[in-house]
């Protein structure tokens, strides 16, 4: 069993939502025994169709164009038994860069035209392989993906085997408090690729838990937001904003105590049972105010009551905290040696603040 991977996204792993659903994918297809080819679309050279009609003649069934697309992905395409294309979604549409894909397989098909079915008929030259899309969108996805898959439906038929869709992408992948649905939709996405190999097919219930429900609305859009309040103010973009905590640990300051409250409620990931704890910040300089995280299990409230006991209280300016939060125990030694971070209390507490309180996704796996 051959499995051709493609995929579109400009993002790298760590940042694309559709890549990590691929990687998954790819590792049931290689738990079932297939044989995969993942080619990154946005590594190689692959030019524009330019309708020249060379492959319908003299050169039939093969593409004039002396590119990537010709020499290897092609050969490869027309050879294989399952086909992936992997792409996020552009304005309700596959990438352009998938696009591009797409258009160059015109060589697939036969040169004659033929009627059937009472319209113009000009079939493959073949059987298409069994293809499965894989895409992720920003928006809901009650609506995100209606108009590409009816786009591939019309295109593939029923070589059409399985859609993979992933709404409300940024936070899935970004946020600590998605971080169980997130490795539910990862694990689907396993366990679609394992059935792809071994059946030809993904079941419905395995594709709907790729496009389960985030379960709150509310905080998906707080998501978006937030970020793109944040990254105004720092004046970067929310991709950067996203990147530099990933892969720097390089927290960009909310600007403001009601934009931290809402961030440490959006990284809230939850704490083992038993394990609860409440932390209280006053924060003065620039953005001054107080706030209390009460952490029980899996719940967290956040107050603003001045008189709550707290295990751990901690008094900085937010700028100095967001510097520290979710560093080496050796950065908060130093910020506290240096008088910049007072703390009183349990000092037991500060690293499991930063255990229960995650930016960013523990699912993706370079390499």
């Amino acid at each position: 069993m051959r499995a051709l991977v493609v995929q579109s996204s400009p993002r790298e792993l760590l940042l694309s939502t559709s890549r990590q659903m691929a990687g998954r994918f790819i590792e049931g297809l290689q738990s079932a025994g297939a044989e995969v080819t993942d080619i990154d679309l946005t590594a190689v050279r692959i030019d524009d169709c330019r309708d020249c009609t060379c492959c319908m003649t003299p050169s039939v069934g093969r593409c004039v164009l002396p590119d990537e697309m010709t020499r290897r992905i092609f050969p490869l395409f027309m050879q294989t038994d399952i086909l992936v294309l992997v792409t996020p979604v552009y304005f309700g549409m596959v990438s352009a860069t998938l696009k591009r894909f797409i258009e160059r397989l015109f060589p697939a098909l036969q040169a004659r035209q033929d009627v059937f079915g009472g319209t113009v008929s000009q079939p493959f030259r073949g059987p298409l392989p069994k293809t499965v899309v894989i895409a992720s969108a920003s928006w809901h996805v009650s609506h995100a993906f209606a108009q590409m898959s009816a786009y591939l439906h019309y295109l593939l038929g029923n070589a059409l085997t399985a859609e993979l869709y992933r709404g409300n992408a940024s936070a899935f992948l970004f946020w600590g408090a998605f971080r169980e649905k997130r490795e539910s939709v990862l694990q689907a996405c396993r366990d679609a690729g394992r059935q792809m190999a071994e059946t030809g097919a993904v079941d419905v219930e395995t594709a709907r838990r790729v496009s389960q429900d985030l379960g709150d609305l509310e905080k998906t859009i707080l998501s978006h937001n937030l970020s793109l309040e944040i990254g105004t103010k720092a004046r970067i973009s929310s991709l950067e904003l996203a990147s530099r905590w990933l892969k720097h640990r390089e927290a960009v300051p909310p600007g403001s105590v009601q934009n931290f409250k809402n961030l440490m409620l959006l990284m809230f990931r939850g704490a083992g049972e038993g394990r609860d704890f409440t932390v209280k910040f006053t924060f003065v300089g620039d953005a001054p105010g107080v706030c209390v995280f009460h952490v029980r299990g899996k719940e967290l409230e956040i107050t603003e009551d001045l008189e709550s006991r707290a295990d751990l209280s901690v008094r900085t300016t937010l700028t100095q905290w967001m510097q520290v939060f979710g560093k080496s125990e050796e950065s908060f030694l130093k910020a506290m040696t240096q008088g910049q971070l007072l703390v009183q209390g349990n000092l037991s507490v500060l690293p499991l603040f930063s255990e229960v309180f995650v930016y960013g996704n523990t699912a993706a796996r370079p390499g």
